[in-house]
């Protein structure tokens, strides 16, 4: 479908495209209503719950052909009606979280893809054809590519790269700053501390698809560097190396300080995209509301071992700031009805941990932040988004959940609170994740989205170069391989290829030099891996 040049161009861009009242497969709006003392979902005269699945590619092609994605879209829909279920005194309506990419939409500074754009529009009608409801997030996972991660833009970490704060700052990996713990060099060593990992015998590691390389697409580094594969993927996933990483501290400090300073180019163009959701949430009516961020990571810790305590210590406020500084923005543009989450750092809240108690009970959320949250949530635009994963959250499911509206409660200035909507979580089987997802809107929860649903389709196909390419899919992940790689699967033991792709060095080989043409559908990074992904849950709500 085509786009208005203001969605492409955003030199040209009106406010009034946010105001735009084109509505796709126009269904009744889910809106915030508040009754009794409190705030929920209400769809017509009925208070409603969400829940369904997270639904999230973390590499081209984005989104799926619209062919795949209304096959997914009856089988949720067709789970959650034979489940029966039916909470009390309200109705269940279907939503999946839909994983919406800043790096996908503006792969070069301030220019849309107009194509990602009119796939994002078509998922959504999609779904909606099948009476299921979205949530847009703009995800991102240990930040940029350039790093291991995927969501946000290589450019820019790479703009802060070429215009370093400090001597010592490292914001992308590359052989003259290769991956490193935001350690000293003496506490690196401790065992309790995880190990970054290179692929043996490789005498630069870190060079394939860098900023550095010349020949290689920055863009793609999160999965073409076999050694970048070793940490971004399974067990080193689990074990927080990227998060620990002074790539990742120091380029979501930077960030979330970027609303003022030097960098407000670069929240300018994060603006321009977060405007960009907006206009598709005015646009289709089954879109519930847009998720700022997803697992904002904690930043600044190198700083703090390099006499710089402060860009830690005031780390958690930099974000409600950055976040403040966006619905200002969007109020700024005209968007004056548009519904958004926000969240907190890793999604969590505090008092998940001691850590999370500690570090509102330090950093707190700045007062003008509050006043402007209380104001959003008097006007009903604000949800609190959170998720729930243990470790390293240390209390139970439920406790997390009555911990999140009562924090919500706080953000929203009364005892009305937010809606709170619970946007990942996980467990073993599917049967396990439906019953938590009941205890969740049993204890006020209002929407729900499990972390996540992978078709079960086992072929892809995609036009290269004027051919089609087929792609096998992989089980557990948004990844499929062209011949002759081979899906990955893992071994007896349960353990995952050392490259997540393969453990065969020549083999790996081969999928590098597909990534470098081009060739590649998905990608199965930042995640565990195996029992996350479910299918069938709706069905045993």
């Amino acid at each position: 479908m085509g786009e208005p040049v203001d969605d492409v161009n955003p030199s040209a861009r009106k406010v009034t495209r946010i105001h735009s009242t084109v509505i796709a497969n126009a269904r009744p709006r889910i809106v915030i209503a508040e009754e009794a003392g409190r705030r929920f979902l209400q769809l017509g005269n009925e208070e409603v719950v969400a829940v369904g699945g997270n639904y999230v590619l973390k590499a081209a092609p984005w989104f799926l052909p619209v062919e795949d994605v209304e096959a997914d879209a009856k089988l949720m829909a067709d789970n959650l009606k034979q489940s029966g279920w039916s909470p009390e005194g309200k109705r269940a309506v279907p939503i999946v979280r839909l994983g919406a990419l800043w790096e996908g939409a503006m792969p070069s500074p301030g220019q849309f893809d107009a194509s990602w754009i009119a796939a994002l529009r078509a998922t959504i009608e999609t779904f909606a054809r099948h009476g299921i409801y979205c949530f847009i997030e703009s995800h991102q996972d240990a930040l940029c590519s350039s790093n291991g991660g995927e969501g946000i833009p290589w450019w820019v970490a790479d703009a802060f790269r070429q215009q370093p704060e400090h001597a010592d700052a490292a914001y992308v990996v590359s052989p003259s700053t290769p991956l490193e713990l935001a350690l000293p060099r003496c506490l690196q060593c401790l065992p309790c501390l995880p190990k970054i990992q290179t692929a043996p015998g490789d005498k630069d590691p870190w060079k394939p698809f860098s900023v550095e390389d010349g020949s290689r697409d920055a863009s793609l580094m999160n999965i073409g560097n076999r050694s970048i594969r070793m940490n971004n993927y399974g067990a080193s996933w689990k074990q927080g190396i990227l998060f620990l990483s002074k790539q990742v501290q120091n380029v979501a400090s930077r960030l979330y300080r970027s609303h003022s300073g030097a960098d407000r180019a670069i929240f300018d163009h994060y603006v321009e995209f977060i405007k960009l959701l907006a206009s598709v949430w005015r646009d289709h009516s089954t879109v519930i509301a847009i998720e700022l961020w997803n697992e904002p990571p904690m930043g600044g810790l190198w700083d703090f071992f390099a006499g710089r305590p402060s860009r830690l210590l005031r780390m958690r406020s930099d974000l409600w700031r950055f976040q403040g500084a966006t619905l200002e923005a969007l109020d700024a543009a005209g968007a004056s009805d548009v519904v958004v989450c926000v969240t907190d750092i890793g999604q969590a809240c505090p008092a998940f941990s001691a850590a999370t108690w500690t570090m509102a009970k330090i950093d707190p959320v700045p007062t003008p932040v509050k006043a402007l949250l209380r104001n959003w949530a008097t006007a009903n635009r604000l949800m609190l988004s959170f998720h729930y994963y243990a470790p390293p959250s240390t209390c139970s499911f439920v406790t997390a959940c009555s911990r999140a509206t009562r924090f919500a409660a706080m953000l929203g200035g009364d005892e009305k609170g937010l809606p709170t909507f619970l946007s990942e979580f996980v467990d073993e089987k599917p049967e396990q994740v439906a019953a938590k997802m009941r205890q969740a809107v049993a204890g006020g929860v209002n929407a729900v989205a499990y972390w996540q649903f992978v078709s079960l389709k086992e072929t892809r196909v995609l036009h290269l170069q004027g051919r089609p390419v087929t792609f096998y899919q992989q089980r557990d992940a948004w990844a499929a391989y062209a011949s002759p790689v081979k899906p990955p699967v893992p071994d007896a033991k349960g353990r995952l290829p050392k490259y997540a792709v393969t453990d065969d060095d020549e083999e790996f080989d081969v999928y590098q030099k597909q990534v470098e043409r081009g060739e590649f559908w998905g990608a199965a990074i930042t995640q565990f891996g195996g029992s996350e992904v479910k299918h069938s849950v709706l069905n045993y709500m």
